[in-house]
């Protein structure tokens, strides 16, 4: 699983940093030759990957990249050439993490200019590197398609095939302890020909499988069949759909400004429109008599959200009646205590946790490890766990409509990089404001 880290003075870093940071709302900038962060650690002996979103400052024709190392002490972890916007990544040894909450990392980065000096600006720090967020990923979990959870050619599979969603349910499966040597756990993209991607699946990976969780309704439908012929007779399929949700969104709606933006967002700078928001957007006045005429517009229109929840659940049990793992009712009870969906169509942390759960509940998986054990290190796993940085603000009158427990007036929301308000991100919405650099 992965722990996610914020910088910026709103983020979850603000303690960690140490000499050589210039820090903003939303990120920080490494200046000077270098700069130290304290990373915290979760005290186990287990393989990590460093991963950070970042992005470089750049005078083109003069200076086109900027170089970036991390040393761990006398160890040089990675080196970096950063020419945009990117995710780099570098293994933390085990031999530098085992047993302790932390590691302290100086990170090198010899290229600093000050953005005066080329820019019509008067900022004279000296900036190399800015830093939006960082990961810490457990290596086992790191399951690409063609990685397993578990070295051996001669160990039995598990196939997860799907999208994105099945993939996450796939790093979950792997980092269980009580399955680790037992049986590999193998993500299939289900949008590529099944043919196409043979080169990256371990020898026998199809072949071998005892179970195969298969999300229904997305990718090829060639692709899926090809699959299920690929299985041998004896393995068991239990298939399952990601639901979704509107309720809680009443005034989701298509914006003809959602295109993507290559290297900065795609989809779209904002994916999930809101047709009240998406009528102000040539007003021109204040923050607060923008914010306040876009309320008094939703309390005006407003739907009966009562009605609109029982669509949802119409939807979900339709959906239980085409999948071999029933979630209505489990959605039904939980929606309003825990958080189950970050967005609209991005299950929350609460339903991917509830999903792997019922797909463990099966004879196949059984044969490797009993259901306490699984459920014990589910538990483990999982603790802490946030789903997708899109959580898609919800509007202040439905939360106290659905009287949402995780919920309150002042909540923060994680977007990407960001941490916004729903007022602040309706008004960055409404004016489309960028919300990367």
């Amino acid at each position: 699983m992965e722990s996610a880290f914020i910088f910026g003075h709103i983020g979850n870093l603000a303690d960690s940093l140490g000499s050589g940071w210039s820090v903003e709302d939303h990120y920080a900038w490494a200046t000077g030759y270098e700069s130290k962060l304290t990373l915290p650690l979760p005290g186990n002996d287990k393989p990590y990957v460093v991963r950070f979103t970042l992005h470089p400052l750049l005078n083109p024709g003069v200076r086109d990249t900027q170089r970036l190392a991390f040393l761990a002490g006398a160890d040089v972890l990675g080196r970096f050439e950063v020419t945009k916007r990117q995710s780099i990544e570098f293994a933390l040894p085990v031999a530098l993490t085992a047993g302790l909450d932390r590691i302290e990392l100086t990170m090198v980065h010899p290229d600093a200019m000050r953005p005066a000096d080329f820019q019509p600006t008067s900022d004279t720090r000296w900036l190399a590197l800015c830093f939006h967020s960082a990961g810490l990923i457990q290596e086992e979990v790191a399951l690409p398609t063609g990685e397993s959870s578990a070295a051996g050619p001669d160990l039995p599979t598990g196939i997860v095939a799907g999208n994105y969603y099945a993939l996450q349910l796939a790093r979950i499966a792997g980092a269980l302890p009580s399955l680790r040597g037992k049986i590999r756990i193998h993500y299939v993209d289900t949008h590529p020909d099944l043919t196409d991607t043979a080169h990256t699946r371990p020898k026998n990976a199809l072949t071998s499988a005892t179970f195969c969780w298969l999300q229904s309704g997305v990718g090829s439908g060639s692709t899926t069949q090809a699959l299920r012929a690929a299985l041998p007779e004896n393995c068991e399929l239990r298939r399952f759909a990601m639901p979704e949700m509107l309720a809680f969104w009443p005034f989701l709606s298509a914006d003809p400004r959602a295109v993507p933006e290559p290297d900065l967002y795609v989809p779209a700078r904002y994916r999930f429109g809101d047709r009240i928001a998406a009528g102000l957007t040539h007003y021109t006045m204040a923050d607060d008599l923008l914010y306040m005429i876009y309320e008094g517009m939703t309390e005006k229109e407003m739907p009966n959200l009562d009605a609109l929840l029982a669509m949802d659940v119409m939807n979900w049990k339709r959906l239980d009646a085409r999948s071999d793992v029933k979630l209505a009712a489990y959605m039904q009870k939980s929606i309003h205590k825990e958080r189950v969906f970050n967005a609209p169509t991005i299950p929350g942390p609460a339903l991917l946790r509830a999903l792997t759960e019922r797909l463990l509940a099966s004879p196949a998986v059984h044969a490797h490890a009993t259901q306490t054990d699984l459920l014990s290190d589910l538990d483990a796993v999982t603790e802490g766990f946030v789903g997708r940085r899109e959580e898609l603000p919800i509007h202040p009158l439905v939360a106290r409509h659905f009287n949402l427990a995780w919920w309150s007036p002042d909540h923060i929301y994680r977007w990407h990089a960001n941490r916004v308000s729903f007022k602040d991100y309706i008004l960055d919405y409404i004016r489309w404001a960028a919300w990367r650099p």
